[in-house]
């Protein structure tokens, strides 16, 4: 006799008392059963209705144990994308009048429903929706669900009740016509009757509200479980098959997803970038996924299945041109202030494998709940970075940004999902992150103990020249950079190359120290003494045909 079949007769002999013992296990199905239902069965009705459902329930579990089968849970393969899922099982089932049959959840996609077979074939199916038992989770937050309405609804009645007698004894009674003595001793009991009345009501107030959004909670909570009731019963024709058979069946199934979630931690005397990647994963079938084999999938399928088509290109006279208007400097300074914040991207995880559209994170088995997300982690480690402080003071003002230069050993692709920021263990912001590619820019936030600090001193235009006269335009700049730190740091200037949109413009830069030029950006590379400063002289001369009219830029 197994352990679980000796627990099982153990509690039929402590529900049934020492006066009944147990059956011997010797005994034929028939005389076993017998025994049991002269006696035990007899004071069922003497019983509670809980106490008969119990011991139903041990009944049926005695049985179970003596028929000898026990019904293995299928394996199920589940991938899951940022919006759906391809849900994979592979189960042994009885044909029963030619006939296989399954279950699937609510927010399964029938026409992907793929099924084959170990032996023979499937000849035709067809799907009745059912109603599918609440998993453990859903049928006690129904239970809570219930409970919490009927709680709200006996306070609201006797809310309700409050205020009728309030109203009876503030209106209702003086209606009446009453006696001048019995006015007396309504006026006399009034005051009592209605102060008690209204100090209930005040009670009363706090509580009803308490409880009614204890109820709008439970079914929030409850409708993060989708259509839980429901489900659709697959009835697949197998022809002549008898038996039991080899069922795989396949299928899309919405209602769930997940999404990645990151941490990063910027330590920049260690030159280090501490990362964690975590899964948020969220299903709403209404059953718990226990014990799945769950891979995830950085893209959802079909997305980006072809590339658009090409337009045409046709270069053609324009035949009126209407004038060209410059961008309101109020307009390109914001579009710059927001350069240094679009954050952020990152590096390899732990069992990632490179599929070939999409990358996918092997997480083994697991189990997850239905309703509420969960969170497991992918990846942690730490990245090895440079560390600058990038400054655009034409359109950023005086701020300097703490930039992390990460470089990876491979390209990895990290899929865009919402990250945590902080420098030395200490936040400094949220923001998005995603990576495709082996190198990213990593920002966190402003050093407040680095200042750029660009000061205009000349801006001015004129002529020169007598035949071809010309008409020009001269900007001049002093770059003061400030570190107060107690070391030295490095610090990255940027501002954009003066570009001329026509042959006839000339420009001409002088800056000391020299900037470096990349993707029509000047840059400039420094390193700030610890408590000091250094600084760039910065000039922009520009001519034009004396006729021609300029958009300046700036």
């Amino acid at each position: 006799m197994g352990s679980e079949t000796r627990e099982i007769v153990m509690a039929f002999s402590r529900e049934f008392g020492e006066t009944e013992s147990p059956p011997r296990w010797d005994m034929k199905m028939e005389r076993c059963l017998g025994r049991w239902l002269k006696g035990p069965l007899f004071l069922f009705e003497l019983q509670s209705e809980v106490v008969m459902r119990n011991r139903l329930v041990l009944l049926a579990a005695l049985m179970w144990c003596l028929s000898g089968v026990a019904a293995a849970a299928p394996a199920m393969d589940i991938v899951l994308y940022p919006s759906s899922a391809q849900v994979q099982v592979d189960d042994t089932l009885p044909v029963k009048n030619g006939a296989v049959a399954f279950v699937v959840p609510a927010g399964t996609d029938l026409e992907s429903l793929v099924i084959s077979l170990d032996k023979g074939e499937v000849i035709s199916r067809r799907a009745i929706p059912v109603l599918v038992a609440d998993s453990e989770t859903v049928a006690a937050l129904r239970q809570d669900l219930a409970e919490a309405r009927a709680h709200a609804a006996g306070l609201e009645g006797e809310a309700a009740a409050v205020a009728a007698r309030i109203s009876l004894w503030s209106k209702g009674a003086l209606a009446q016509e009453i006696s001048m003595a019995e006015m007396e001793k309504l006026d006399a009991a009034m005051p009592e009757r209605l102060k008690a009345l209204y100090v209930q009501a005040a009670a009363l107030e706090p509580q009803v509200k308490e409880a009614r959004e204890g109820v709008a909670r439970l079914e929030q909570a409850l409708s993060e479980y989708g259509d839980a009731a429901t489900g659709t019963q697959v009835e697949a024709q197998v022809g002549d098959l008898s038996g039991n058979v080899r069922v795989r069946y396949s299928y899309m199934l919405s209602g769930c997803g997940w999404s990645p979630a990151y941490r990063f931690d910027a330590e920049p005397e260690k030159g280090l970038v501490r990362f964690t990647q975590q899964a948020e994963i969220r299903q709403a079938t209404g059953q718990d996924w226990k014990g799945v084999h769950l891979t995830l999938a950085s893209a959802d399928p079909g997305s980006g299945l072809q590339p658009g088509s090409l337009p045409n290109w046709t270069l053609r006279k324009v035949e009126h041109m209407p004038r060209a208007l410059a961008a309101s400097p109020v307009m390109e300074q914001a579009a710059m202030d927001a350069a240094p914040n679009m954050m952020m991207k990152a590096a390899p995880p732990v069992d990632v494998r490179e599929m070939a559209t999409f990358a996918a994170w092997d997480l083994g088995t697991r189990t997850v709940p239905a309703g509420r997300p969960v969170l497991f982690e992918l990846a942690r480690g730490d990245w090895k970075a440079s560390f600058v402080r990038l400054a655009r003071p034409g359109y950023g003002g005086k701020a300097a940004w703490l930039m992390a230069e990460v470089r990876l050993p491979e390209a990895v692709d990290w899929p865009h999902g919402p990250a945590q920021y902080s420098v030395d263990g200490l936040p400094v912001g949220a923001g998005t992150f995603a990576l495709s590619g082996d190198h990213e820019d990593m920002f966190f936030g402003r050093d407040s103990r680095v200042t750029v600090d660009m000061k205009q001193d000349l801006r001015q235009s004129g002529s020169k020249g007598f035949v071809g006269k010309r008409q020009t335009r001269d900007w001049k700049w002093t770059i003061e950079v400030t570190n107060s730190h107690t070391q030295p740091v490095a610090v990255r200037v940027e501002d954009p190359e003066p570009q001329i949109g026509d042959s006839a413009i000339e420009v001409k830069v002088v800056a000391k120290p020299a900037p470096v030029v990349k993707d029509h950006v000047n840059t400039w590379n420094l390193t700030v003494p610890a408590s000091g400063k250094s600084v760039i002289d910065y000039t922009v001369e520009a001519s034009a045909p004396e006729d021609m009219r300029l958009i300046y830029g700036r």
